[in-house]
């Protein structure tokens, strides 16, 4: 059997979701499409539809063991396997750093227009505005095997499975650690596994990629916050605020950190 047989999904099917373009063939092809950055995941293999997971050559030949494909997509070796497999597949790609594509430049260029106008949004709808593309181009930043990993990253946090959406998010941090989202998502949960520590060193590796990333500024003032420095949860309120004044919640929190910081210092 071919070395990447394992990887195949039915196009036809795919092309029957919408999900691929008439022109695409089976194969790899998914992995180049935002829109199907999960599809190795646990849950979207079910989206192929029953009949292709029948078709396809690695699913067939565990069959012939009498192995059960529905089933064997929640055990935890097969979630195992995934993330090997998307290392391997990453490993075939142009990596993020051996040339940034015009695309990539220009998106970080708009990201950077976007912060600098932030501050003097004339009022929350337009703030809002602007926050909504900057959190999209951040996002979109990640090549497609990174983005695969952090989509299941979040449903494994969604899931209440902290400890494997950390390992996703370990090997995303592998294939591109540069990427802030990754390392806001792992703070994450950090916090959500018990690990206040490992998480405020995650938070500043995001905000060393991304000194402007108001959202890890206000996370990281939450888990000051918890750790009882008043001082500190205020003062990266305070840098979350001066990039993003206009922020839902944000100047509630400021004044309650305020006080906070107030009765602790006497």
């Amino acid at each position: 059997m071919h070395h990447a047989s394992f990887l195949h999904l039915d196009a036809a099917s795919l092309r029957a979701s919408k999900r691929i373009p008439d022109n695409a063939t089976s194969g790899t092809t998914f992995l180049s499409s935002t829109g199907d950055r999960d599809m190795l995941g646990r849950h979207r293999f079910r989206s192929v539809g029953r009949h292709s997971l029948n078709r396809n050559p690695f699913f067939l030949a565990l069959s012939a063991f009498g192995a059960k494909p529905a089933a064997m997509l929640r055990t935890p070796s097969f979630q195992a396997l995934t993330v090997c497999i998307t290392l391997a597949v990453a490993s075939l790609l142009p990596t993020a750093h051996a040339q940034t594509p015009p695309s990539r430049l220009s998106e970080r260029a708009e990201v950077g227009r976007l912060l600098d106008a932030l501050p003097t949004a004339p009022d929350e709808v337009a703030a809002f505005a602007l926050e909504s593309r900057i959190r999209a181009l951040w996002a979109q930043a990640a090549s497609p095997a990174v983005g695969l990993l952090l989509s299941r990253a979040q449903r494994n946090l969604q899931a209440e499975a902290p400890a494997d959406a950390l390992e996703d998010l370990d090997a995303a941090l592998t294939l591109d650690p540069a990427f802030a989202e990754a390392w806001l998502l792992r703070a994450q949960a950090q916090i959500a596994v018990g690990d206040h520590g490992a998480a405020l060193k995650d938070l500043r590796q995001a905000l060393a990629q991304e000194p402007r990333h108001f959202g890890a500024l206000v996370v990281l003032s939450n888990v000051q916050e918890q750790a009882g420095d008043a001082e500190g949860a205020l003062r990266s309120m305070r840098e979350a605020l001066a990039i993003h004044p206009r922020m839902s919640g944000g100047q509630e929190r400021l004044r309650r950190l305020t006080q906070a910081a107030r009765g602790q210092a006497i």
